[in-house]
């Protein structure tokens, strides 16, 4: 019951870091706007007035391009920087809706009180899926501004914003859940001494 519970609450969280567009936000006090960008959308604000929108995988670069206006970047073949941000925002959307699959899963066995290994280890895959969309988050924010490497980034200029905070949050969550999951025992587990 409690691991279900604690399901619930990490999917939540995971869906909110997958819908909200301000998983990094980057504020330019130069021009009064924040630029912000998710999983699955991404914001623009001018002015205190707010744009956002859900964005393809193949807009990366688009988007990338104008988060890191006005930052100091290297010459070079924009291909290979596109190309990589955009196998990335694949593997961030592959693994969300893999996340979430897993994490409805877990709800359900532990409503049907199914057995706690059944329970550990869809919360677990859950987990697992959630950590790979931070990484993918961590990369983009912490790579190197280099635009003829696949692993190009925005060399730490952004900040941290309230969807990867729901990511952090939903991995602990499904952590928890993995972990009581595991350790309990559910009606199917237990055996009868006769």
């Amino acid at each position: 019951m409690v691991a279900s519970v604690l399901a619930i609450l990490g999917t939540i969280f995971a869906l909110v870091g997958c819908v909200y567009p301000g998983s990094l936000v980057l504020h330019n006090e130069d021009y009064d706007t924040s630029t912000g960008i998710g999983l699955w959308s991404s914001f623009v604000t001018t002015n205190d007035e707010t744009e956002s929108d859900t964005y393809a995988c193949d807009e990366v670069g688009t988007i990338f391009a104008m988060m890191s206006a006005g930052e100091r970047t290297r010459r070079g073949d924009e291909e290979a920087c596109t190309d990589g941000l955009e196998s990335r925002c694949m593997a961030g959307r592959v693994f969300s809706v893999f996340g979430a699959v897993f994490a409805f899963t877990a709800i359900v066995s532990g409503a049907m009180k199914k057995s706690a290994k059944v329970i550990g280890l869809t919360n677990g895959i859950a987990c697992f899926s959630t950590m790979l969309c931070m990484a993918l988050l961590v990369q983009l924010k912490q790579g190197d501004a280099d635009l003829e490497s696949s692993s190009c980034g925005l060399d730490d200029a952004m900040e941290y914003g309230a969807g990867f905070i729901s990511f952090v949050l939903a991995f602990i969550f499904f952590l928890m859940a993995m972990i009581i999951g595991c350790m309990s025992t559910s009606a199917t587990d237990a055996v009868s001494p006769m």
